[in-house]
């Protein structure tokens, strides 16, 4: 079962100067339990790839379904829905919010959903207790290391039962022991649940790790591989 699939998309920026072709003619699918990476130079067109694929933009062209929905036939609103309930996300930066601590942080997409307080914060702290940060609950990220702060993007992610997985160079800025663990901890995730995991990244350590490997060059797909 394919949980995303691409069929000639296309992405055009305007500008003041003159339109920016970031993507063209991406036909592509990602099926149900895959681990693969999108990757490529900068200025490839994968964080554009990535954005799409997440419902956080939409294609100028073609046609783009994520999780059994074509994204042009869903509002705003919709597109937001459908992130919440289906997609998680783990960005380079983590983004966590600093005033809030590890748990508080992890709860945010059940709040956003209206699950009961008790219940939000059992399920957060069950996550992070998953991702070795059971007695970290209370610290903020200051009080965290890079490695922790990951572990907690990777459980705010995952708190929600997502089908899929992005992951924005999830390992970029973690020292080499840490990155593995956050990639042996998401690869765990993946075979243990059948989650579905899909990097945008340049990390050769992630690109070691993963099933399949996209690369894009100026915004199309040059090499799919496997194994």
């Amino acid at each position: 079962m394919n949980l995303v699939e691409l069929r000639s998309v296309g992405k055009t920026y305007n500008s003041r100067m003159e339109p920016v072709r970031a993507l063209h003619d991406i036909t592509m699918d990602v099926a149900d339990g895959e681990f693969v990476a999108i990757w490529g130079p900068s200025g490839s067109g994968k964080s554009t790839l990535c954005n799409l694929i997440g419902l956080l933009d939409v294609p100028s062209d073609g046609r783009l379904s994520c999780v059994g929905r074509m994204a042009a036939e869903l509002s705003d609103d919709q597109r937001s829905e459908l992130r919440n309930e289906r997609i998680g996300f783990v960005f380079q930066q983590f983004n966590l919010i600093p005033v809030l601590s590890a748990v508080e942080n992890v709860m945010l997409p059940l709040q956003i959903r209206g699950v009961p307080y008790a219940q939000c914060r059992e399920r957060a702290a069950a996550h992070l207790d998953r991702v070795g940060l059971g007695s970290h609950l209370d610290r903020r990220p200051d009080q965290l290391s890079g490695g922790q702060k990951q572990r907690v993007a990777v459980a705010r992610a995952l708190v929600g039962d997502p089908q899929l997985v992005l992951a924005d160079e999830p390992t970029a800025n973690l020292d080499t022991h840490t990155a593995y663990a956050i990639i042996d901890l998401m690869r765990a995730l993946n075979q243990e649940q059948q989650t579905t995991f899909v990097f945008c990244t340049h990390d050769q350590r992630l690109l070691d790790s993963v099933e399949r490997r996209i690369q894009l060059v100026d915004g199309t797909i040059a090499e799919d591989t496997r194994g």
